[in-house]
Parts: C-alpha cells; sequence; structure tokens
C-alpha cells in the first residue's frame, strides 16, 4: 500500500522505476565513466519501487528552492521496499571513489523523503506504519584509511561490513570484481539492508 501510494498518487512517473524481474537498475546521475550505474537484487522483497530525485539532470528537487545551496543535493536512490508487512527505505548514492559530499546528499534526500512520507499519509491514505531507513555509499575507488602517527584512527575505518541506520555514517561499499555493475551480477539487497 505505501509503495502505490508513492508511485500512483505523489510521484510523477519519471520518478518512479518499479524492479524488473527482482532487479532495480539504479543510474548514476553523474554518469562518471568508471560507475555509470548498478544493478541491485531485490527479489527477496515483496515489492520494491526505485524513487529518483534527479530524474533528469540538473532537475531541481523543487522550484521553489533557490538554485544554490545542500537543500538541492539528492542521491541517486532510493529503494523503497515492501516485506512482510514492514517497510524499508535505502538510500544508495554512487561515487566512483570515497567523497564526504555523498553524506550530504543522503542526508537531504531523507529529509526530503521524510516530508513525502507525512503527506502520502496525511493525504493518501499511506499506513502508519514506521519506515526502516538505511544508508550507503557505493563506489568503485579504494577506502578512505587515515593514519596519525603510528596509529590508525578507528572513527576512520569504515564499518564495511554491514548496513548502516546512521545518516552520517552511510554504509560505504566497495563494489569489486563487476559485483553489482551488471544485470548477471547484481549487489544483493541484504548487503544494504536488514529486510
Amino acid at each position: 500500500m505505501l509503495i502505490e501510494c508513492f508511485r500512483e498518487k505523489l510521484l510523477v512517473e519519471s520518478c518512479c522505476n518499479r524492479a524488473e524481474g527482482g532487479l532495480i537498475e539504479i543510474p548514476n546521475s553523474v554518469r562518471e565513466k568508471e560507475l555509470k550505474k548498478i544493478w541491485v537484487d531485490c527479489s527477496d522483497a515483496d515489492d520494491a519501487l526505485l524513487i529518483r530525485l534527479e530524474a533528469k539532470k540538473e532537475n531541481q528537487l523543487c522550484p521553489l528552492f533557490r538554485r544554490t545551496g545542500l537543500h538541492l543535493k539528492t542521491c541517486d536512490g532510493i529503494i523503497l521496499l515492501a516485506k512482510g508487512g514492514s517497510y524499508h527505505a535505502v538510500f544508495c548514492e554512487l561515487k566512483t571513489t570515497w567523497d564526504a559530499v555523498a553524506i550530504k546528499q543522503i542526508r537531504n534526500s531523507h529529509l526530503f523523503f521524510n516530508y513525502a512520507h507525512e503527506v502520502v499519509k496525511a493525504w493518501h491514505g499511506a499506513p502508519a506504519d514506521v519506515v526502516s531507513s538505511w544508508f550507503a555509499v557505493i563506489h568503485t575507488g579504494a577506502m578512505p584509511i587515515l593514519k596519525s602517527k603510528t596509529k590508525f584512527d578507528r572513527a576512520s575505518v569504515p564499518n564495511i561490513y554491514k548496513p548502516s541506520r546512521n545518516v552520517l555514517e552511510p554504509r560505504r561499499l566497495r563494489l569489486t570484481e563487476g559485483r553489482g555493475q551488471s544485470e548477471t551480477n547484481p549487489l544483493p539487497v541484504r548487503e544494504l539492508a536488514y529486510l
């Protein structure tokens, strides 16, 4: 019901893509040479929808907003999932190498999603269920590790092994050996969220 409300009653068609054969394709809005898009296998979910806040390049999040500022930054895609009566939103940003700007893009997309979720609950009959949010920056470059003297700063070593629910510390997922970069080798959604 929540996915239908987003797709049919709130967002324009160009922002919504259904999973085809259990796969969701997330294009990189920057169209970087090394990471143009990824595929995520969402077949574990009952239903899945990709929300793209930048349906077209240089598309403003809202025409009422001024053109410069962090309020215009958005992530490459939000995967909205339904599984066994619960809902999940996975915020994904694609980068060739790790970039802290990705956190700002994810944060702003999360703020917009929270607003949109309240709108579909208030005006479109969406269920009042809580949506679990998950955050990931997906890249192909080297993982950043800061070194201070002879000790490693533990805070600078990203948690690469499990999904993150902290918008300020998204999972930094490095794709290797073409993983996630083709339809035949998709990234399992369980690496991005615990369903």
